[in-house]
């Protein structure tokens, strides 16, 4: 049995697998696009053109760590992988491959960890001042934390509900004749 029944309002875990992957792609095309302009304001140091991060955060509000620089570049990695699995994962849900639903699930779950593995890192060092930005930079990081999780949950769920050989695109099909059936009679 599933893990979910339904998923994001949807009455179907195939439907709702089509609006997590559509949320990961927007998740990882914004992180993409983000840590890409970083990286690129930050190629003389990377390059080993200068001698420290030049940039900037409020997180950090000296000069960002030669740490968070490699975190950064980590989280971009994921975020190409993550982009290029949703791809595959479009695939698999369109038709009912469950072998490519897990790179997916891997690849959001590796995102997952990397950004845990961070924010554990900027909340131990001592530069970080809690103050309202910081707070609220934190509350919505729990909240994609929690979102990216319900939808690997979602993708599970439709992963499990192939294997018991429900779930396809024929299945919701027969569905919904017989329950248009139920209504007419």
């Amino acid at each position: 049995m599933a893990i979910l029944q339904s998923c994001c309002c949807f009455q179907s875990l195939r439907t709702g697998c089509y609006a997590s992957v559509i949320y990961a792609m927007a998740y990882f095309s914004l992180n993409t696009s983000i840590l890409g302009t970083f990286l690129h304001i930050e190629r003389p140091y990377w390059t080993g053109n200068g001698t420290a991060p030049q940039s900037k955060s409020f997180l950090e509000p000296e000069k960002i760590s030669e740490t968070t620089v490699v975190f950064h570049m980590v989280v971009l990695v994921c975020a190409g992988c993550g982009m290029l699995t949703s791809i595959v994962l479009l695939i698999g849900i369109y038709f009912d491959l469950r072998v490519l639903f897990i790179p997916w699930i891997f690849a959001m779950f590796l995102a997952t960890a990397v950004d845990v593995a961070h924010s554990i890192y900027l909340y131990g060092l001592d530069t970080v001042e809690f103050n309202p930005p910081t707070a609220i930079l934190y509350t919505i990081d729990f909240f994609l934390l929690i979102l990216n999780m319900y939808a690997v949950l979602c993708v599970i769920s439709q992963y499990q509900e192939l294997m018991a050989g429900r779930g396809t695109a024929r299945f919701e099909q027969t569905l919904k004749s017989r329950r248009q059936l139920r209504q007419v009679n």
